[in-house]
C-alpha cells in the first residue's frame, strides 16, 4: 500500500489563508467590554483587503459594519440582505481604501456551525463581494470562517490573528486561531 501525503487540498472558493484583526474578534467575542455574551445578536459586513500570494488569495479583515440593535432572532433571515445595499453605503463611508470581503452574525450559546439559512445570505451577499462568512458565539467563546463551495457553506480550517498597529503579516501573525 502506498501513502501519498497532500501538503495542500483546496476546493473551489477556498481562500488560502484568514487573518483577522485580534481587536475585532475579540470585541464580537465579547472579550474587551465592547459586546456582552448576554446581548442580542449581531451581523454585519466585514471589511478589509485581499492580496494574493504564490498559495492562492489571502483574506484579510481589519473592522466590521453592523447592523444597528436588531433582534436578529426575531426578524427573517433575510434582514442582512434587505439591508445590505445600506451596509455597503456605509462600509464604503468609513472604512475607505478597504473592500467588504464578507459577513458576519453571531449565536448565542448555540455554536459556529453554518446552516442552509447561512448558505442562502452568503450567496446573496456574494455580489458585495463577500467571500466569507464569520460565525462567533460569544458564550461559548468560538468563533468560526466559512467559505462557499458549490452549494455548501464549509468551515475554514483556522485564521491567523493580528494587532491593528502591525497590520503587516509578516510581523504581526500570531499563528493559527483555535476555533
Amino acid at each position: 500500500m502506498v501513502i501519498t501525503l497532500i501538503e495542500r487540498v483546496q476546493t473551489r472558493g477556498m481562500p488560502s489563508r484568514v487573518m483577522v484583526s485580534r481587536a475585532m474578534i475579540e470585541g464580537l467575542l465579547g472579550k474587551t467590554g465592547s459586546a456582552s455574551p448576554r446581548q442580542a445578536d449581531r451581523a454585519g459586513l466585514l471589511v478589509g483587503r485581499l492580496t494574493s500570494d504564490g498559495d492562492g488569495i489571502i483574506i484579510t479583515v481589519s473592522d466590521t459594519v453592523e447592523l444597528p440593535d436588531v433582534p436578529l432572532r426575531a426578524e427573517p433571515p433575510g434582514l442582512l440582505i434587505a439591508l445590505a445595499d445600506d451596509l455597503r453605503r456605509r462600509a464604503k463611508a468609513t472604512h475607505a481604501g478597504r473592500e467588504i470581503i464578507g459577513w458576519f452574525h453571531t449565536h448565542s450559546g448555540s455554536g459556529v456551525s453554518a446552516s442552509e439559512e447561512d448558505a442562502m445570505v452568503h450567496k446573496s451577499l456574494s455580489s458585495l463581494g463577500a467571500g466569507v462568512a464569520l460565525i462567533v458565539d460569544s458564550v461559548r467563546q468560538q468563533a468560526s470562517f466559512f467559505y462557499m463551495d458549490g452549494e455548501a457553506l464549509l468551515p475554514f480550517p483556522g485564521y491567523y490573528m493580528f494587532d491593528p498597529a502591525g497590520e503587516s503579516p509578516e510581523r504581526s501573525l500570531s499563528g493559527p486561531a483555535a476555533q
